[in-house]
């Protein structure tokens, strides 16, 4: 049996799941057991593999802009079991043998109406790997599928016991660009015509930047139906129903509501971030694609840090890059953590989670955390 951090036996079985040797099933080296997750909120078991609930996995996240070429170099580098590799969204799919089927194109991708329907080559969504085997799956329409979707797209081993015991991670597509990624030349460069699936990526805008923008739709052979022009009577209407309903949560677990703002043609979303205590100000603007006017993704993203234990643990905001930030930032962090977590700062190591280490500080966690975890 493999160990913690700390060289502790981790159990044969999955207290939560079942599942047989939690930790012991990885993608890139790296493992994302359910049971680290629901030995912190046991009662989130619906929400595993929610990021918003307990930030990003520990496993690799691949990030990419709508339309850009894409390709998943899959290997087994192990010597147990077979697994099979799984993708999820939607219009998610990829030739068996891209290199065999004359109607496949790699470099053709963005929103196909009118794919090939009876293609030379089968499609997938799922694929089988043993021991020492390799795949290359190229995605039909690039980054977003040729449904040309913007999110999280989940992957994991589509055998049960083996992605709950940490055999899963999350592929990212944007729709406008981040602080944080680089558009592929012929993107950043190509012309904004909407019909030309080589755009360049947008930068995002606030909502009431939308106002006066012309919006065209389309039918399935690509011809101009009806054009729409957003003013500030049909805001609202065009951009709410995008959002989940506007409300104040009732409980500790409401996920059906969400306290988004109008101030008056500025969208904003709740501001679940606070840092080493500091308190919270107006909330985040919502950003939105100029092209479309569809809410730029990720919504809440922005806040949310890859997968750290203190983090998942406490619930803490802070931010640290190097070890002097890391001493600058140490009393205020560890006051962060005894407010909401009496005696968890002694359990919180800054120099093992160094980088963005941002605390969500919106619900306390219980007082009786430590009986839980």
């Amino acid at each position: 049996m493999g160990g913690d951090k700390n060289g502790n036996a981790l159990p044969r079985v999955d207290p939560h799941t079942e599942s047989y040797r939690p930790g012991a099933r990885a993608m890139n080296y790296r493992s994302e057991p359910f049971m680290d997750r629901l030995n912190v909120a046991p009662e989130q078991e619906s929400l595993a593999y929610a990021s918003y609930t307990f930030a990003d996995p520990s496993t690799v996240t691949p990030h990419s802009y709508q339309r850009d070429p894409m390709k998943f170099r899959l290997i087994h580098a192990g010597s147990e079991v077979f697994h099979v590799f799984h993708l999820h969204g939607g219009g998610i799919r990829w030739r068996f043998n891209p290199k065999a089927d004359p109607s496949y194109t790699y470099g053709d991708t963005g929103l196909n109406k009118k794919p090939v329907v009876y293609s030379q080559s089968q499609r997938l969504d799922s694929q089988a790997v043993g021991p020492g085997e390799s795949y290359n799956l190229e995605i039909e329409g690039g980054s977003g599928g040729v449904q040309q979707g913007a999110g999280e797209f989940l992957f994991h081993c589509h055998v049960v016991k083996h992605y709950v015991s940490g055999m899963w991670g999350f592929w990212r597509v944007f729709n406008t660009l981040q602080p944080d990624l680089a558009p592929l030349p012929d993107r950043a460069t190509a012309s904004a015509d909407l019909t030309n699936n080589m755009r360049e990526v947008p930068a995002p805008i606030t909502s009431d930047r939308l106002s006066g923008h012309t919006f065209n739709q389309f039918d399935a052979n690509g011809n101009i139906t009806n054009a729409v022009t957003i003013t500030a009577d049909n805001l609202k209407a065009w951009l709410a129903p995008q959002l989940p309903p506007q409300g104040k949560r009732t409980g500790f677990e409401d996920a059906q509501i969400w306290d988004w703002t109008r101030d008056p043609d500025v969208f904003r979303q709740p501001n679940v971030e606070s840092v080493a205590a500091q308190s919270v100000t107006k909330p985040d603007v919502l950003n939105f694609d100029h092209y479309n006017a569809r809410l730029t993704w990720a919504v809440q993203l922005p806040t949310l840090p890859h997968y750290w234990a203190s983090y998942r643990l406490f619930g803490i905001a802070t931010r640290v890059h190097t070890d002097q930030e890391v001493t600058e930032h140490r009393d205020a962090a560890r006051a962060a953590i005894e407010a909401v977590a009496p005696g968890g700062a002694d359990l919180w190591d800054p120099h093992e989670y160094k980088g963005d280490i941002v605390v969500l500080a919106y619900d306390p966690w219980p007082t009786d955390w430590h009986r839980k975890s």
